[in-house]
């Protein structure tokens, strides 16, 4: 499940931000918020994900199930709670 996660974040995630960019001038505010918050999410899900690939062995040997989940979820982790809370922005005026 772990493996299906970490491909998750390679391929799905980029590929939900790219379906979520598409035509995005056009889209009202509240669709921006969501792919900027998408974005800002995945973004902060790679460096938590790097961060934790870098831990010395010594470091994660006894209690890999932390520095596990945080390498092969962050990204997803990240990207769909970037989408939340960017729909959670109030609706602004469109400037149409």
């Amino acid at each position: 499940m772990d493996s299906a996660a970490l491909l998750a974040g390679f391929f799905l995630a980029p590929a939900l931000l790219l379906v979520l960019g598409h035509g995005l001038r056009k889209r009202v505010p509240r669709a921006r918020y969501r792919f900027w918050g998408g974005i800002v999410g995945y973004l902060l899900g790679v460096v938590v994900a790097v961060l934790a690939m870098m831990i010395p062995p010594t470091g994660w040997a006894g209690e890999g199930g932390l520095r596990s989940s945080m390498v092969h979820w962050a990204m997803v982790t990240g990207c769909l709670l970037g989408v939340f809370v960017g729909s959670l922005f109030p609706r602004g005026s469109s400037r149409e």
